[in-house]
Order: C-alpha cells, then structure tokens, then sequence
C-alpha cells in the first residue's frame, strides 16, 4: 500500500510587508488537498511553511534554524516574494535554497517574486543582479493569482515526477 505522498512549501517573504500574503497562499494550498480533480487516486498531502508556524522558544542555534532546517531537509517548493523590503533572513533563506537546489540537482524548486512596485531601492537592485548573475529571470506580480499559477503547475510535474 502506498503511503500518502507529501508536497512541502516553504513560503519566505518579509514578516510584515507580506503578512496578508502569505496567509492567503496557506489557505489556498490547504484548499488543494481537498481539490479532488489535484487529488484524484493520488492521496496526497501538502503543507506550507511559514514563519508563523514556528515555536518563538529561544534556540541555542538562533531562531532561524527550523526555517533554514526545513528548506534544507523537507521542502520540496520554495515561494519567496519581494516588495519595498529585503530581510537578510528571508535572503539568506534565498540562498540556502539555491545552494539545496544546486546539490540536489533540482531539489527544492525556487520560485522568486517581485511585486510590482514604483520602489526601487538599493537593496532591491542588489537581490535583482545577484539573481541576474545566478542567470535567474525573476517575474513580478501585481495580486497572488500569478504565484498561485505557479503553485499548481509545479505541483502537478512534482505529482508526475514521484
């Protein structure tokens, strides 16, 4: 007998500037589990991290971790949106991504996003060369439908690939 199959996304992002955001993409990936046409015969279970899922306990090794862990070890999608504000946490998640990806040869996938926005600061214009350099071609968004596209269509080629 097959055990249930588990898709896991790791949602990283600025706490306050895409707060709404990230609670909305939750709620439509735990909408996808009971979507029979995604579900049909395949009995399958994905999960969203997001920072607010995790224990604010003090850690030996930083508050960080469980997130740095989870992308490392359990994440199979990595959503990472950004808008006016660039956290070194959520950069330094960005990177750990790609260098997870890198090792496990496509393994998590990585999805980055830019909301359309009238500002452009320093920090910005750093991230946007780092992933031009990375030869990664990041698109924008102006409401979640584009990222939630995005969700879908990989989780399908994940479903397809296991």
């Amino acid at each position: 007998m097959d055990r249930k199959k588990e898709i896991n996304v790791f949602i990283g992002s600025s706490t306050v500037e895409f707060e709404a955001e990230r609670k909305e993409l939750v709620s439509f990936i735990g909408g996808l589990n009971n979507d029979h046409r995604l579900n049909k015969g395949k009995d399958v279970n994905i999960r969203a991290h997001i920072c607010e899922n995790t224990s604010n306990e003090m850690r030996v090794d930083g508050s960080q971790t469980p997130h740095n862990d989870y992308i490392r070890n359990e994440a199979d999608i990595t959503v990472f949106m950004f808008g006016e504000r660039v956290g070194k946490d959520t950069v330094q998640e960005l990177e750990l991504a790609r260098r997870t990806f890198l090792e496990n040869i496509n393994r998590p996938k990585v999805f980055v996003f830019f909301k359309k926005t009238f500002v452009s600061n320093g920090k910005i214009k750093a991230l946007k060369a780092q992933l031009k350099g990375w030869g990664y071609h990041y698109p924008k968004f102006n409401n979640l439908d584009t990222i939630k596209l995005e969700l879908v269509l990989c989780i399908f080629d994940l479903l397809n690939e296991k």
